[in-house]
Formats: structure tokens, sequence, C-alpha cells
């Protein structure tokens, strides 16, 4: 009898030190606030401020693509994906601003694409969610309404803006990434996530195994297993049903699907799938391509880059909005 009370006091322990473990925050979507009296010269200002007050990486700076010297009709908002920085979209988010003679803002994410021994330490969801708040705010001073077009973990942000901000006139999801395909990640921003991570690889570092040097420059081939808890934090939370059901922004979704053993290896192809049947948008399109790649729209590695884009343009145009007469284009990195 006695040998069974201790071992239920130690297995209550347990089960008290495991829900005290370590878990991230939960971003605070209902009461965000962003501006939408910014000037055109005040989100000029803001974007320089911004590439001015990190060490950027060459390149991975925020990136504004203008086809005007003032507001256009709309300004299209570029959300990059975890790990990545704003190239990950090209040229596909520039082409598309080409087309319609938008202005385009493409910021870097908070913690992304820094000069650091330790990349994404300090990336948090909340992190995330202020930079996407902060970007909306700016892209308020370059276009009358927004188009947001997202790849993967910009995707739960792009989706939350939305529901956010009634001018957002439509979403464009390039492989959004609901959750990793990998199944376990959902044990990540559970209590000792972190820990959980580290036992499974060793390390405090995640090395992606990709060699080449275009990603290297734009992508962060390692980083800091810390950052894994809260990007799936940031996945969990934004699409939760209540949000999913809530929206009503047309949506577009993307995705590479040829077969069940030719898919996305990076975020999960089913999940996509349920996004799509259950967002509360009257107008909702999925698609897929053999794109052979994840970063579904990027002119290095997605086989179906351009019919990625005409696709979108397709979309787009479906809203009933309309290409425009456009000025040169000037480009501030």
């Amino acid at each position: 009898m006695k040998k069974r009370r201790t071992l239920l006091v130690l297995g209550l322990l347990a089960v008290i030190f495991w829900f005290l473990g370590p878990s991230p925050n939960r971003p605070d979507y209902e009461n965000a606030s962003f501006q939408t009296n910014l000037s055109f010269d005040g989100s000029l200002s803001r974007i320089q401020d911004w590439n001015d007050s990190l060490p950027f990486k060459q390149g991975c700076e925020p990136y504004l693509y203008l086809k005007d010297s003032a507001k256009t009709p709309y300004c299209i908002l570029y959300l990059h994906g975890f790990s990545a920085t704003p190239e990950e979209g090209a040229p596909t988010h520039t082409q598309m601003a080409d087309t319609f003679g938008f202005n385009l803002f493409a910021p870097t994410l908070f913690d992304h694409g820094l000069v650091t021994d330790n990349p994404l330490l300090h990336y948090t969801a909340t992190g995330a969610w202020h930079t996407a708040l902060q970007a909306l705010s700016i892209a308020h001073g370059l276009g009358d309404s927004i188009l947001i077009v997202c790849t993967s973990t910009g995707a739960p942000l792009g989706l939350r803006l939305a529901n956010l901000d009634p001018t957002v006139a439509g979403l464009v999801f390039y492989s959004p990434n609901v959750t990793p395909a990998d199944p376990n990640a959902r044990l990540l921003n559970g209590h000792w996530g972190e820990t959980i991570a580290r036992l499974v690889l060793g390390s405090r570092m995640r090395d992606v195994g990709v060699e080449d040097e275009y990603y290297q420059m734009y992508w962060d081939k390692f980083y800091r297993i810390e950052s894994l808890p809260e990007m799936q934090e940031l996945c969990e939370s934004a699409f939760e049903d209540d949000a999913v059901t809530a929206t009503r922004t047309p949506v577009f979704i993307v995705a590479w699907y040829e077969s069940d053993t030719s898919q996305d290896n990076v975020v999960s192809v089913e999940h996509m799938r349920w996004l799509a049947e259950n967002l509360g948008s009257k107008r909702v399109v999925f698609e897929t391509f053999p794109a052979g790649s994840h970063v579904i729209a990027n002119g290095k590695y997605s086989l179906s880059q351009e019919e990625v884009l005409s696709r979108s343009i397709h979309f787009i145009r479906s809203l009933g909005i309309l290409s425009r007469n456009v000025a040169d284009t000037t480009l501030l990195r």
C-alpha cells in the first residue's frame, strides 16, 4: 500500500513538472491595432528607418518596389516564410506588381535576415505578429486597399491581418504553413517542446541542409531551435478554427502536389485542403502544381513559377481588380 502511494505521488509530481514546463505565448490577435492614416512619404520614411535600424544581410532588407510616386489603388503586401526573406517570393511578387501597376512592400519579418551567429534566437510568434502589423500600417500609406500575398509561415500572419482589416481585398497563399508536414511538429509548442527538439536534433542549431549559394544568401541554412516552438505556436494559434471560419476575404491557395509520394515535404498539403474547406469566405480557390518545391513562387526553385503567377493574376482579376497605367518603376532596398 505504501509503495502504491509513493508511486501515485511520484506520478502526480511528474504530471505537475510536465505542465510547469515552458511553452510559447499565444499572440494577442484580438486586441491588435495598426495605422491606416500614414502618408505615402510617411511610409517611405518608416521603411528607411526599418532598413537602418537592424544589421540586415545584404539583399535581405525590407523590400519596396514602387509603381508610382504616390499611393496606388492597392498595395501588394508580401509576407515571407520562416527562415526566409523577401527574395523568397521573387520574381512572382514583382511581376504581379508590374502586371497591375501596384506598389509592393515586402517586409523582413521579426528576427529574420540578420547578420548574426545565432539566427532566429530571439524569434517569437508575438514578435512576428507585431512585425506584420507594422507592415500593414506601412502598406496603408502605399495603397488605398491591400492585397496580401504570403508564402508558408507568412500565411498565418496574412489570415489574421485580413480578419483585422476590412480593406484587405484578397489573400494569396503560396504553400501556407497550416502545420508542418512532420506530424511530430505539434509537440514543439507544447510543454518542454524546445527541450524535445534539442534532444531529437542533438544540437541547439538546426541545419536545413541546402548547400547552394543562392539559398544561403536569402535564407538561414542554420538557425536556433528555440525558434521552432514559436513558429509552431504562430501556425496553430493563427489558424484556430474560429479564425478560419470567421475569414470573409477571398483566398487563393496554391500547393505543390502531384501524388502522395510527390508533394510538399515541408508543410502539410492535407492541412492546406482542410483550410480551403473550412474558410468562411464565399470565394476560396485551391489549386495544385507540379512545382517540385515548397517555395512555389520562387523562380529559382519552383518548376511552376510562371503558371503560379498566371493563375494568381487570374484570381485577382476575378475579384474585379484591374491593371492600371503605370509609371516607371523605382526600387528601394
